[in-house]
């Protein structure tokens, strides 16, 4: 969705989650040159599983989950898989309250030795009570005379703040394989998702005080739908000495967004250290009402080749995307087609079992969905890519790995400076990079893990002349984590786990132009866990110091705890 319709996916009912660097445009179509973030859920198993969880934390926090796998026969011939959740709590933030219902039923037929069909469904509801966390500077990033502002604060009206969604997909995954080098594969999913939300934000403090807050209200709804069908076929065979993996396909994608907001100053100031609610809350009517309609074509193929130690990839895409959009405050319908190829082109080299080098090049093409404050729809964003890096894994449970990487991106939104609650498309960024991490196994007790990143992202062209090669709002040019785990093998303690991490983040900038830097900031977390026979117990805790830090502010008025 525009907004918040793609928001909060239950991480309980994932597999895994995939994270793909740089551009992947030519496998998985319209997305970001920076990469994606594949989230993968699970599945029917072979595995018998039955697992029931509980937890309790912070801020009454209750989880009650369970995840059932198995077979319906001994041939194993029809597999099942059900996972569900249950969730109840409250949030640091006074008032505030998240309650999340999640239910994914799926179903596995293999229909011969050849041929299998998975129906996967998800059900998802969530009902919040929550506010914006907006806060202004003054007391939270630099001094006010009053004191800091509570990480406790509630700025908005007990009773009238909420957020609800509800959502669903139903799709399949269809194999059959013609022959033991060559598939068709045929993915597709149905997804809805509905919004309702309405909340009380604030604008920073009234001119001449440093502690009474004027707020609006901003209510909201939003329906997104989509219907996405991927048909891919993978062969592998040889010319001569030259070995070739071969994925080539055609998807199809249709989604509509309607999305409508208002806005309105119907609600009473706030004393942000003296808080007293009760204030009457006129919502007011939308004057913000746009339906969006986009039709994506891509067709693709890719061969992965190597050759004694070396390995080649080569890859196409072209998309066509067709957009409708309709403001339904003026009748108005705009119509936008786009077209673009995509590539992808790799070199690697083995200098061993371990050591592997290797050079890319890719672009990347995703339409926008979304409109400017004036109704124009937004131009698809564009990316390119050159890395080099190398891979080193000498044993199975080590992997280190380096890279440096040269990106630019096209018609980056941004936010509007004359209607804060929409984007404008300005010119081109350029980030150069750098990224290194290192999961290493020390011995059959002690695991480490680190990474540094490196950013540097500019504003290499804009239309305004103040903002080129200024850092890019919101991107930190360090950041670094380091983590460990040791587990206990035998002895007394055998069953016992012990883990610890630190993350860093370094300063950035709010605003364009190297306005309302944040400062850098590093928090620990740290758990124990004890695991005998099928059961587990862990103890988990974040900001292990309780550091008080601002992560980010984006506006003077709208800072973030």
């Amino acid at each position: 969705g525009t907004w918040t319709g793609d928001s909060r996916i239950e991480p309980y009912g994932l597999e895994q989650i995939e994270v793909l660097k740089g551009p992947s445009s030519v496998m998985y179509g319209q997305i970001p040159p920076g990469g994606m973030v594949n989230m993968i859920s699970k599945r029917p198993t072979d595995e018998l599983i039955r697992e029931i969880e509980v937890q309790y934390g912070s801020n009454k926090h209750k989880q009650l989950a369970a995840d059932f796998a198995g077979a319906f026969d001994p041939a194993q011939t029809v597999q099942y898989r059900f996972t569900g959740l249950i969730k109840d709590g409250d949030a640091v933030v006074d008032h505030a309250k998240d309650k999340r219902y999640f239910f994914a039923p799926s179903l596995k037929w293999n229909i011969s030795d050849k041929t299998s069909l998975t129906l996967l469904g998800r059900y998802q509801k969530s009902k919040t009570a929550l506010a914006g966390g907006f806060l202004p500077m003054e007391g939270t990033l630099t001094s006010n005379p009053n004191g800091h502002i509570s990480k406790r604060l509630f700025t908005g009206e007990p009773g009238y703040d909420n957020y609800d969604k509800e959502s669903m997909s139903i799709g399949y995954e269809l194999e059959h394989k013609l022959s033991d080098k060559t598939a068709f594969r045929q993915n597709l999913r149905y997804a809805k998702s509905e919004v309702d939300h309405k909340s009380v934000g604030t604008l920073g403090f009234i001119p001449g005080s440093q502690r009474i807050l004027s707020r609006y209200v901003y209510p909201l709804e939003e329906s997104s739908k989509s219907f996405t069908i991927d048909n891919q076929f993978t062969t592998k065979f040889d010319t001569g000495a030259v070995k070739h993996n071969v994925i080539a396909g055609f998807d199809y994608r249709d989604g509509k967004n309607d999305y409508a907001s208002g806005f309105g100053f119907g609600v009473g100031t706030l004393d942000a250290f003296n808080p007293v609610y009760g204030s009457a809350v006129v919502t007011p009517d939308y004057n913000y009402h746009q339906i969006q309609k986009q039709k994506q074509y891509g067709l693709y193929a890719q061969d992965e080749m190597s050759y004694d130690k070396w390995r080649f990839t080569l890859g196409a895409r072209h998309d066509w995307a067709d957009t409708t959009t309709t403001d339904r405050m003026t009748n108005k319908t705009s119509k936008q087609k786009d077209s673009a190829w995509s590539t992808r082109a790799a070199v690697g080299y083995a200098f061993n079992d371990d050591l592997t080098a290797y050079t890319a090049f890719s672009t990347s093409f995703q339409p926008t969905i979304g409109t400017t404050f004036n109704g124009s729809a937004f131009k698809p964003s564009k990316g390119r890519q050159v890395e080099v890096g190398l891979k080193y894994q000498p044993t199975r449970h080590t992997l280190i790995t380096a890279a440096l990487y040269d990106m630019t991106q096209s018609n980056i939104s941004v936010v509007d400076p004359d209607h804060i609650f929409f984007s404008i498309q300005q010119g081109k960024i350029r980030v150069k990079g750098a990224e290194l991490e290192a999961k290493v196994r020390i011995n059959r007790n002690l695991s480490l893990d680190a990474s540094y990143t490196y950013t540097n992202a500019k504003i290499s062209k804009t239309t305004d002349a103040t903002l080129l090669n200024t850092q890019v709002p919101l991107v930190s040019r360090h950041q670094a984590s380091f983590g460990a785990t040791y587990d206990f093998k035998e002895g007394t303690l055998k069953g016992l786990s012990l883990n610890g991490a630190v993350r860093f983040t370094g300063k950035h900038y709010g605003a364009a132009g190297d306005k309302l830097q944040t400062p850098g900031y590093a928090v620990f977390d740290a758990g124990v866990g004890y695991q005998w026979d099928k059961w587990k117990v862990q103890l988990n805790a974040s900001n292990l110091f309780n550091r008080r830090y601002v992560s980010a502010c984006n506006q003077t008025f709208w800072c973030y705890y």
